[in-house]
């Protein structure tokens, strides 16, 4: 048996067309400045080291610009075996801390870092582009590791196999990258 047929809803009244035509110039800007907050988050101070949760540590300073620096932790393990931790939006490295020591225990070396405008990393006030920049921050930092005595180049394919994996996942161009 066929359903009754719907009656369509009411249309909208005069009020809510005039609220939706004034708000329609303002929700571009309005997503531009979410967006700008979400690369530019306000800093907090540092709740964690790595020494708290028994992890020995390196700081690290890795440039990505001409006096500004990605900051990192190294923690040594297995030089073959190397891991790079970023965090998630709007937070910094001592987020991933956790995940750091369960990998650690596990024998790699894990390096943190913070990414560009979090933690203890210099500011990059640019307007567009950050998806590519913050996905650079991470090439950064292989490439920092791949200098490093302490990581060999047994690594590399672990540190490729995490660099595509990022990369991908933040939607930036894996063909940029040499290995």
């Amino acid at each position: 048996m066929p359903e009754p047929r719907q009656t369509s809803a009411r249309p909208p009244s005069l009020g809510a067309r005039a609220l939706s035509a004034a708000a329609l110039p303002i929700a571009p800007l309005f997503g531009v400045s979410l967006a700008y907050l979400a690369f530019h988050p306000r800093r907090r101070e540092q709740r964690e080291h790595p020494r708290d949760h028994g992890l020995p540590c390196t700081e690290l300073k890795v440039p990505f610009a001409a006096r500004k620096h990605l900051d990192a932790w190294l923690c040594p393990g297995s030089p073959e075996k190397v891991v790079v931790l970023g965090h998630s939006m709007a937070t910094a490295k001592d987020h991933s801390l956790r995940h750091a020591k369960f990998l650690h225990d596990a024998g790699y070396t894990v390096c943190l870092f913070d990414h560009r405008n979090h933690g203890a990393s210099s500011d990059d006030r640019a307007l567009f582009g950050l998806g590519d920049r913050f996905a650079s921050d991470v090439t950064a930092v292989v490439s920092h590791l791949r200098g490093r005595a302490r990581v060999r180049r047994g690594a590399d394919s672990l540190l490729r196999l995490l660099v595509l994996v990022l990369l991908v996942h933040v939607g930036a161009d894996a063909r940029r990258i040499r290995t």
